[in-house]
């Protein structure tokens, strides 16, 4: 068995790797983990070549077709992520959610209730491949729907409309403690249940047998 291992150890060296690897993931979801995998490029596998894809243009069919080797993405754990058997989904960085506001918007100063988050319309990001969040489902049972005032591609444009509106975006904490557009903005808590949301990795089980793909993997999961 050990002289097993130390094949498989030899048979991939990240150094030395030519090769290129594939990952698709949302913009915002590459500034959260930016640092990660600028390491891969400059450090751990100089060598190899890295092609970042958007999560609308190679999402999980991408991922079943062998286009993109990995998928990161924010998610919410308590909705059954996708039907498919062979895509196996590992939660690498546990998140929170947050209700981000301009700097002038009338809730900033004050502790954030139901009814002032319900008030004020808010700011939806797309998703064809996501079903409908626990949070919105939780709202709708306990209280009442959102008022949607406007649906944007990802987080960026949902941050810089905050600065230009009184609109609310309800955003991943961790994303608004990396982003840049996040800055100057308010961020308070969710005053009510959300569930468990969380940032997973998502890669295909036969995928699992590549070396260069595992050991990509393994990086992820040790974050």
């Amino acid at each position: 068995h050990y002289a097993t291992t130390l094949l498989h150890q030899k048979s991939f060296t990240p150094q030395e790797y030519q090769g290129s690897f594939s990952l698709s993931m949302r913009e915002s979801t590459f500034e959260v983990f930016a640092s990660k995998i600028s390491k891969i490029t400059t450090d751990l596998a100089p060598k190899a070549k890295l092609n970042i894809y958007s999560k609308q243009q190679l999402g999980f069919d991408a991922l079943l077709s062998g286009k993109v080797n990995l998928i990161l993405l924010p998610h919410d754990i308590s909705q059954p992520p996708t039907d498919n058997k062979e895509l196996v989904w590992q939660t690498i960085l546990p998140d929170e959610m947050v209700c981000l506001m301009g700097a002038h918007h009338p809730l900033a100063q004050q502790e954030l209730t139901v009814e002032g988050y319900l008030d004020y319309k808010h700011i939806g990001i797309l998703d064809n491949e996501l079903s409908q969040p626990y949070f919105e489902q939780n709202l709708v049972q306990c209280h009442q729907p959102r008022e949607m005032a406007i649906s944007v591609a990802d987080f960026g444009a949902a941050a810089v409309l905050c600065h230009h509106t009184p609109f609310l975006f309800t955003s991943s904490k961790q994303w608004a403690e990396h982003a840049k557009q996040a800055q100057d903005l308010v961020s308070k808590p969710l005053p009510f249940d959300y569930g468990k949301v969380a940032y997973s990795l998502v890669w295909n089980k036969p995928n699992m047998n590549d070396q260069a793909i595992k050991w990509l993997c393994d990086l992820f999961l040790e974050a």
